[in-house]
């Protein structure tokens, strides 16, 4: 399960920890505001075997990250082709929870599929 939310409200990461199985793992990417904190008790993990993983996002102030990385895929398209296995559009999202994708590396999930 992926926490893709920041900011200060901990209501995102509250809810991924209910919804994840025993013995799941949590990825949060991005980051949360320094006062907010765990709105579940450390032993409520261990005593799950939940896995917390934290992943930041580097993003300078006075430089388009996104837009960078944007262009380093695009001017590598051969080289990145692999890490896509599968397009399909935000409807699919069902089957691909339902373990269809889940031998590729990267699934993209458009509006439209292109």
């Amino acid at each position: 399960m992926v926490d893709a939310a920041t900011g200060a409200d901990p209501a995102p990461l509250d809810l991924a920890l209910r919804l994840v199985g025993d013995g799941g793992t949590i990825i949060v990417q991005n980051a949360y505001h320094p006062g907010v904190h765990l709105p579940t008790p450390l032993r409520d993990l261990f005593r799950r075997s939940i896995r917390l993983i934290g992943s930041f996002s580097y993003c300078r102030r006075r430089s388009d990250d996104f837009a960078l990385a944007l262009d380093m895929l695009r001017s590598h398209a051969a080289q990145v082709a692999h890490l896509v296995a599968s397009v399909g559009e935000l409807a699919d999202l069902p089957t691909v929870l339902g373990g269809q994708w889940t031998r590729s590396i990267r699934h993209v999930l458009t509006v439209h599929a292109s």
